[in-house]
């Protein structure tokens, strides 16, 4: 093979892989040690670790980082850096790099990685992202669950699923595969799970996660959220939570979209559509809901009992 189509080689694969390359890779492109010590020496490339070449003057970013970690230990990331890669809330980029790898198999450490040897790690929890290999978000969350309290665990899932990097339902796929008597994280997820159901729809704001909690944490039913309603001939709109054994709305009204009198006439329209189709509004305003919890309580409370009367 000659030279330069040894380089067009090397270099292709590299600019897949954030610059980097591993020193079996570079073989199975066609180099053997003579070669590969000759390019580090012209200053072409250079060892970053004894198993893994970058291309020198490459852009050097966390991803390039994360790429060096995985060739070198021959595993995928998982945990804290797979959802780092994701960009969520909590956890931060400059953190050590977490690599998931079979039990069993060498263990190449670094200083910047941790090691996570797992019994399983079937093909379909693993992906790329952003060009890394790594294991899926939810794969990553259900692993945080034996690290962290079931909160964090629980408010992870909540980002994920707002950038719909998991669902109600690959969550409760994963559950069978992933629980088992004795595994630490195992008694958190099943927790999330019991409280998380598989069709369940996130708020669309805060002031709106914060009314469906002050409910929940009362005692109170938990609200379908998000849900589309109207009669039997039409659709009235979608609400921002309906009781789900009475025919109850409840409205969250943010002082951003709910301050121009044509607001309210069009709330007080659709609210008149919903009681024509038997279905009773509470609204609550946003002072309300940040500062009133024992009001929206009591009112609901309040609203269910006339209704509960009539049903």
């Amino acid at each position: 093979m000659l030279d330069r189509e040894l380089d067009a080689r090397m270099r292709a694969l590299a600019r897949k892989q954030h610059h980097v390359l591993s020193r079996a890779q570079a073989r199975s492109c066609g180099a053997d040690w003579r070669q590969i010590t000759a390019r580090v020496s012209s200053g072409e490339w250079e060892w970053v670790t004894h198993r893994v070449l970058r291309l020198v003057g490459g852009r050097r970013s966390y991803e390039q980082l994360c790429m060096i970690a995985v060739l070198h230990t021959g595993g995928v990331l998982c945990g804290e850096t797979t959802l780092a890669l994701c960009d969520l809330p909590g956890y931060p980029r400059k953190s050590r790099v977490h690599i998931a790898i079979d039990r069993g198999q060498r263990n190449y450490a670094l200083d910047f990685v941790r090691i996570h040897e797992l019994r399983s790690l079937p093909p379909h929890h693993t992906m790329r992202i952003n060009g890394v290999p790594s294991v899926t978000p939810t794969r990553a969350i259900y692993d945080l669950a034996a690290r962290y309290p079931w909160l964090k665990v629980h408010r992870t899932i909540k980002n994920a699923w707002r950038r719909k990097l998991t669902s109600g339902g690959v969550i409760h796929r994963m559950g069978p595969e992933w629980l088992r008597r004795g595994r630490a994280g195992t008694k958190a997820m099943r927790h999330v799970l019991a409280i998380t159901p598989i069709d369940f729809d996130l708020p669309d704001s805060n002031l709106e996660d914060r009314f469906f909690s002050i409910l929940e944490n009362a005692g109170l039913p938990r609200l379908k959220r998000q849900s589309n309603l109207g009669d039997d001939s039409r659709w009235i709109g979608r609400v921002d939570g309906k009781d789900p054994e009475l025919p109850l709305i409840g409205e969250v009204d943010s002082e951003m979209f709910h301050f121009a009198p044509i607001d309210g006439e069009d709330d007080e329209a659709r609210d008149a559509a919903f009681g024509e189709a038997g279905l009773k509004v509470v609204r609550f305003t946003e002072h309300e809901i940040w500062h009133e919890p024992d009001v929206v309580i009591a009112r609901w409370r309040a609203a269910r009992a006339e209704l509960s009367d009539k049903y």
